[in-house]
Formats: C-alpha cells, structure tokens, sequence
C-alpha cells in the first residue's frame, strides 16, 4: 500500500504572489470545468450527500457532483492555471488544499496531473519521475487496477493536501516556464459503486522559503532520531514515546510512496530503538522519508541515502 504523508497543518504563509479559490471568492485562481466531456460530474455548489455534507467555507465545495454519487465507466477533469512568474527570489511554490474521498477502493479513484508545457502534455504528479513534486497529506494514495497511483477508498473526514514543487528540480528544471497547469482527474470502472466520490475546499497557492520536509510538525513533542544520516547500509530509528501506542514506521520515497514498513505494533511508553537496512530498497534516489505513525499522528525527517 502506498500511503501520502501528514507533516504540517498549512496556512497562507505569505501573501506574496497567493491564489486563492474557497469556491464563493477566487484571487486569481479560476476552476475550468471541461464541458467537452461527455457527463462531466466536477460541479462547484453545495454538498447534499450522505457524507459529503459539508465544506469548510460554506456554502460551496468543488465535488464530484453536488447531489448525486458518482456513475460507472465517467471521466471527468476540471483545471487551473498556477502563476509561476511568482517563484523568483522563492525555492518552492505550493499547492495547498482540503479534501475528502469515498470511491470503491483500487476500482476507482481520483489524482492530480500536471502540464509544464502549456498543456500539450501532462503527468500524473504521483508517476511523476522528473520534477517529483513532493505530496504531502493523510489521504491515502493506491494503485488501481490498471496501475495508475490515485486517491482511492474512503477517509471521510476533511484531510489536508499538500503538494510543493521545488525550483531547480528535474531535468530540464522547474519551472519551464511562467505558468503550469494543474489538472484534476476522477475516473471510475464499469462497476457500480454507490460511492460519493471526491470533494475539496479552500484551495490555495503561494511562493513560500520553508522546506515543509523539514519543518514537518510534531504535534506530540516526541523526539525522533535517526542515525546515522546520512547512510548506505542500515540506520537506527530512535523514539521517546510518551505514553502507549499504536506504532508503524514506515520508510518512503521523496513523493510519499511506501518502499519498506519497519513495525506495525503496539508499543509501550519510553525510549524505542529500531534497527533497519537500506540495501533491501533497491534502488532509491539520494532523498527518502522516514515517517513514524503514533495512534494516527505522524512525524516525519528526511534521510539522506549514499551508495
């Protein structure tokens, strides 16, 4: 299973370059619904479903069809364009946004492509081997069927997203130009599934100087260690619980993607080491995650690999 990360509970950090779409008020940052398509289900409007029932910023959301759960064998898209010319002086732009799903889970599901080149091609930001954006979040990320990396299954509750490109990233480097579109994909099988589908609210975009990596927040105030860092062949995690808990530790890629579980267990309050191998991942790029999951709380620090 792969899994998307929770590091930091966002907000407009800077108000330089912002767009801003709550769904009732947009700062530069107009939602393209395409209408070319045949039963395009992307609707602006107020939840009236069973479970998507609510938005952060009332009245409306951005959902997959207001009233009604999604129908079988649908693809729908809506985009946006995110103003690039802001990153100058800046390492990192992102995307930051609030987001609940329910789809029949590896059957059908939602993701986020991106088109660096005025929209003659585009990427699935999950697959996305060159510029890898990092996506950070609770939701959790799978596979369909047919191998593409989704938001897929049911986490009910309203979950932070997060995605932030670097500048300077990939080959040729981001960004390639002053403006990059961002598309938002759903798409289910020929099963019905009395599912409601994906909804978001209160989207936002900003230049920022902070590496959410490396700030990622520990609501808990739980020390972790990792050493040695960088590594080659094996590292130790250490932890100082404090109190008793269900833990897993799990090791990443730079987008999120699970490569290695390190435990799945109930732990006991104090002082936790765990020793670990790194030549069992096969090839990874230089950068990976280590995220420790304590009763649902994540904490998360980059590790650095050398081979």
């Amino acid at each position: 299973m792969k899994k998307l990360l929770f590091l930091v509970a966002l907000c407009p950090l800077l108000a330089v370059g912002q767009q801003y779409n709550n769904f009732e008020i947009s700062e530069n940052l107009d939602i393209v619904i395409d209408t070319t398509l045949d039963n395009n289900i992307w609707q602006i409007g107020p939840p009236q479903k069973l479970l998507f029932n609510n938005t952060l910023t009332p009245p409306n959301a951005l959902m997959t069809d207001t009233i009604n759960n999604y129908p079988e064998n649908n693809y729908s898209t809506c985009q946006f364009e995110v103003d690039l010319s802001v990153m100058e002086g800046y390492p990192f732009i992102v995307i930051v946004w609030r987001q609940k799903v329910h789809t029949d889970f590896g059957k059908d599901g939602g993701w986020i492509e991106a088109s660096y080149d005025g929209g003659i091609t585009w990427v699935n930001i999950f697959m996305d081997t060159n510029i890898q954006p990092l996506v950070v979040g609770s939701n959790q990320i799978n596979t369909l069927d047919d191998g593409t990396f989704a938001f897929t299954g049911s986490e009910n509750d309203w979950n932070e997203i997060m995605v932030c490109w670097q500048n300077g990233a990939g080959s040729p480097p981001f960004p390639l130009s002053d403006n990059m579109g961002i598309r938002f994909v759903f798409r289910s099988d020929s099963i019905p599934s009395n599912h409601e589908g994906w909804m978001m609210d209160d989207l936002q975009i900003y230049p920022t100087f902070i590496d959410f990596v490396s700030e990622s927040k520990n609501d808990n105030k739980i020390d972790l260690t990792i050493y040695p860092n960088p590594a080659s062949e094996d590292i130790n995690i250490e932890l100082e619980l404090n109190q008793d808990c269900q833990l897993s530790i799990d090791i990443l890629d730079i987008q999120g993607r699970l490569l290695k579980r390190v435990i799945d267990s109930r732990e006991t309050k104090g002082i936790k080491q765990y020793r670990t191998a790194l030549t069992d991942l096969g090839a990874v790029n230089e950068f990976l995650l280590v995220r420790c999951n304590i009763n649902g709380n994540f904490i998360t620090q980059k590790l650095i690999v050398t081979r």
